[in-house]
């Protein structure tokens, strides 16, 4: 299975997570199954692209689980392609 976007402006996506091991079990299959490919780990993340579009999942020291709070795990980043 692979998406097809044509002309799609979205150029890719930041999740941030608690749990980055739980995280590649929910999300990695998923990402597979749409055809992205894992391009890139580090200690606290990870990168998938597909067609030059990417999905970083990451859990670094800047994600708070606090209430309220803009650095919650959630997504963090949606970027378009303009020009």
């Amino acid at each position: 299975m692979t998406w097809q976007l044509p002309d799609m402006p979205w150029d890719g996506s930041e999740l941030w997570v608690a749990d980055l091991a739980a995280a590649r079990v929910s999300w990695g299959w998923l990402l597979g199954r749409l055809g992205y490919v894992r391009q890139d780990t580090w200690s606290v993340g990870e990168s998938w692209s597909q067609h030059g579009l990417y999905v970083v999942l990451e859990a670094g020291p800047d994600v708070l689980d606090a209430p309220h709070e803009r650095r919650r795990p959630g997504l963090n980043h949606l970027a378009f392609m303009a020009g």
